[in-house]
């Protein structure tokens, strides 16, 4: 498998960033991986962490970032590595509002900004040469995902997103809150395209999973044997505590340690609390200020290993977290080191979270709550040191958690998702519809593990794109909000992706995502194209030029599907070979298509009595749904139905509604009629009716009739398409002939009258649903159907 790595922390380069990602690329060389690194040239960070994968594989990209043009004048140094303003003067005020202000507008989304243009250029002309299977981009610096997420659409390869801290949730990010919302923003569009997240602790996976509905791996950071210097403990005459890293004041610092030494007195005399890394300036400040500064020494940045045989020698190692709820799900790699050289860990802060979980269950060392608390386990590691030294930690305190463990299992998932295959469905829009409905049920349930499913739209705003991006579904749509606009931008980027996506397999759904998308694989040279037919070719008589063109792209078609017999029989005529037909029957989610709401109350929501007889026609508003012939027939039926009666008409109008207005109007029966338009609660108006009507001229299968089924409301439908395929005449319904609103008024009024035959048709019709139209078995043939066209 040929992988991208993506950080712009990497080695030789020392940042704790650069750790985790130079050792999974280490790791993954080593698991059989072809691996190639785009990385920042970071001159700031001193060359001290070994490079363990060959130097050829790293390209680097140039960081622009103006940093200290910007701030280097009447500022001074945080703790955490930014600078800040002293707001003591009007002056110092000013200076703090630029550097906040630098910050918020111009750091996008962080202050790698400037890598963002060079590491493009450099991604394109690398994937030039390199195809990469999959891409792995490793945040933060966030700008790693936005890079990752191009290239991934570039090139088609599948996207893996990998957050050591959360971005928009990340507690120690303080930003105006208009900038907050960018950041989610950026946050939602990468993990929406991401074929899966990774992180480093449950917490933050748990959080991940809940904003973006993405499968999310939670893989340690770990450590690596091959560093640690074997026996480095030895008792000395002073008691070491080891720091290595930054400090944070006011978050994350060592004031409660410092207080408790204060408070030992000579008991701490031979204490040496020694702090080893960058920006640790306030450090002395903090040991001053609790009379303490003569226990703590500032050794400055050493190089990786050393740092890690610095640990190992050390009495105890302190490890200091932010004393917030926020920070229960932060898990530090250098915890992992502290484990692997087994010497005591001092947690100050953190509360309850992950670190002190894990200190306490594996019998680490010490989570501190209080200075009473931390200062009765100093004097018990005081007297152990002075008794010959403070012992081991036991030697399976750091099992399961090598780099080498970790990233076999992230190596592992790595080779599931490159292996899955990816299903581009093309579509027009996704506004509600019968195909559109059946989408959203269908896509969400295809084995993830198997296939990587991506929906692209012709049309953007359809109601239900954001339910299925809830569902984990990724959904693009073009920028374009004016009709013509977006169909150009799409057709040049339908040709743009499958130019560029050889292996992917395109599934076109509705004529006019068909027409378009078989020519664009015509032009693009895509093989792998298939289509589905949801509806009778009625339509072809009205465009025989576009019915012509439509039977010549279907001998381009690896594989075409029909959700009834009639459509299979239709294609054949059409000329596709009978073993490219696949018949694929729409299937319902059982569980899910239930009422919300009890039958009165939505009659009451609709001002509706409840004794009246309720008709309701879950349909859009198009001719060839033959509402005119359902008005014509509730009209002659009207002297045996009476007038306590009313039909609920629940689907998209499109173009036809003032035309049925007019129509109810004449005839008498406009007070009678409700037009709902569009709605996602179909289930509580089926049950709030009496009876189902579906009085279509043409039909390839209506998930409408399946859907009242489902109910148990008894339907009534015209004798068309795949209509005979779904009721069984006078056993689970009534069919009549279309466009003859007699025969429809005599069936409507047999039910009106006869609730006995009502109720027995709709149990019937509820106990077929449930054995043949469950949504798993359709499920099961899609996935059939895609193996087969990959194959």
């Amino acid at each position: 498998m040929k992988v991208l790595l993506i950080s712009p922390y990497f080695p030789p380069y020392n940042a704790i960033g650069a750790v985790r990602t130079g050792k999974l690329a280490k790791h993954l060389i080593a698991h059989g991986h072809e691996v190639r690194v785009l990385a920042a040239e970071t001159p700031e960070l001193s060359r001290s962490l070994p490079l363990e994968i060959p130097e050829e594989s790293v390209r680097r990209a140039s960081n622009f970032a103006p940093d200290a043009l910007v701030l280097r004048y009447g500022t001074r140094r945080r703790a955490d590595g930014a600078r800040e303003a002293e707001p003591r003067s009007s002056g110092g005020r000013l200076k703090k509002f630029l550097v906040d202000a630098y910050y918020s507008f111009v750091c996008i989304p962080d202050r790698f900004f400037g890598w963002l243009p060079p590491a493009l250029f450099a991604a394109r002309r690398l994937t030039a040469e390199f195809k990469p299977d999959l891409v792995y981009a490793s945040a933060q610096p966030y700008s790693a995902l936005l890079v990752g997420r191009f290239v991934a659409r570039r090139t088609g390869a599948p996207f893996v997103a990998e957050f050591r801290d959360l971005w928009s949730d990340n507690h120690y990010l303080r930003l105006p809150r208009w900038r907050a919302h960018i950041d989610h923003w950026l946050e939602g569009k990468v993990c929406r395209d991401a074929a899966a997240l990774v992180t480093v602790s449950e917490p933050l996976a748990q959080t991940l999973a809940a904003r973006h509905g993405r499968p999310t791996e939670v893989i340690y950071n770990g450590f690596d044997p091959e560093d640690l210097t074997a026996d480095a403990y030895a008792r000395r005459e002073t008691f070491e505590i080891i720091y290595t890293g930054m400090i944070y004041p006011g978050r994350r610092d060592p004031s409660l340690l410092f207080r408790v030494l204060r408070r030992l007195g000579d008991e701490a005399a031979h204490v040496r609390v020694r702090f080893y890394g960058r920006r640790l300036d306030t450090v002395r400040e903090l040991a001053e200020r609790e009379g303490v500064s003569h226990l703590v020494s500032i050794e400055g940045e050493i190089p990786y290993r050393e740092a890690l045989a610095r640990q190992a020698a050390a009495d105890v190692l302190l490890l200091l977290l932010w004393d917030t709820p926020e920070e229960r799900g932060v898990l530090t790699g250098k915890l992992f080191e502290y484990l692997a050289s087994r010497r005591p860990v001092l947690l100050v802060g953190g509360g309850d979270g992950v670190a002190a979980k894990l200190v306490r269950e594996r019998g680490a060392g010490h989570a501190a709550a209080a200075e009473k608390d931390l200062a009765t386990q100093m004097r018990i590691w005081l007297r152990q040191h002075a008794e010959g030294g403070v012992p081991y930690l036991p030697e399976t305190v750091g099992d399961g958690f090598s780099r080498e463990e970790q990233f076999a299992r992230l190596s592992d998932r790595l080779e599931e998702i490159a292996a899955r295959r990816k299903i581009r469905i093309v579509t027009l829009k996704l506004d509600v519809g019968g195909t559109e409905r059946h989408l959203v049920q269908l896509l969400p349930r295809l084995d993830r593990s198997r296939f990587q499913i991506e929906v692209m739209t012709l049309y953007r705003d359809g109601a239900l794109e954001e339910t299925l991006r809830d569902q984990g579904v990724s959904v693009s749509t073009p920028r374009a909000r004016f009709r013509l606009f977006a169909f150009v931008e799409s057709t040049f980027r339908l040709l743009a992706t499958m130019r560029r996506e050889r292996s992917t397999t395109f599934h076109f759904w509705l004529p006019e995502a068909y027409l378009l998308g078989g020519l664009c694989g015509l032009i693009a040279g895509h093989r792998r194209l298939m289509m589905s037919r949801r509806s009778l070719n009625r339509y072809q008589m009205r465009h025989p030029l576009l019915a012509r063109l439509e039977r010549f792209l279907h001998r381009r078609m690896l594989l075409v599907l029909g959700n009834s017999d009639a459509i299979a029989r239709e294609l054949v005529v059409e000329g596709v070979p009978t073993d490219r037909v696949q018949v694929i029957k729409n299937g319902l989610d059982l569980e899910k298509f239930v009422p919300t709401f009890s039958r009165e109350d939505m009659r009451s929501a609709l001002g509706i009595r409840q004794d009246a007889l309720v008709f309701v026609c879950v349909a859009n508003l198009i001719h060839y749904k033959g509402h005119a012939d359902l008005f014509a027939a509730l009209a002659l039926a009207r002297d045996r139905i009476g007038e306590n009666w009313r039909l609920l008409c629940v689907g998209r109008d499109d173009g036809l509604g003032a035309f049925l207005d007019e129509r109810a109007r004449a005839l008498g029966i406009r007070d009678n009629i409700v037009f709902l338009g569009s709605r996602q609660d179909v289930p509580d108006l089926l049950q709030a009716s009496d009876i189902s009507v579906l009085a279509s001229h043409e039909e390839g299968f209506a998930n409408a009739i399946i859907e009242a089924m489902a109910i148990g409301l008894p339907t009534v439908a015209t004798a068309v398409g795949g209509n005979v395929e779904a009721i069984e005449d006078g056993r689970t319904g009534l069919l009549t002939p279309a466009r003859d609103p007699a025969r429809l008024a005599d069936a409507l009024a047999r039910l009106a009258a006869d609730p006995a035959l009502r109720l027995a048709l709709g149990t019937a019709a509820r106990e077929d649903v449930r054995a043949h139209r469950a949504l798993e078995a359709c499920v099961a043939r899609y996935e059939e159907a895609y193996e087969r066209v990959v194959a």
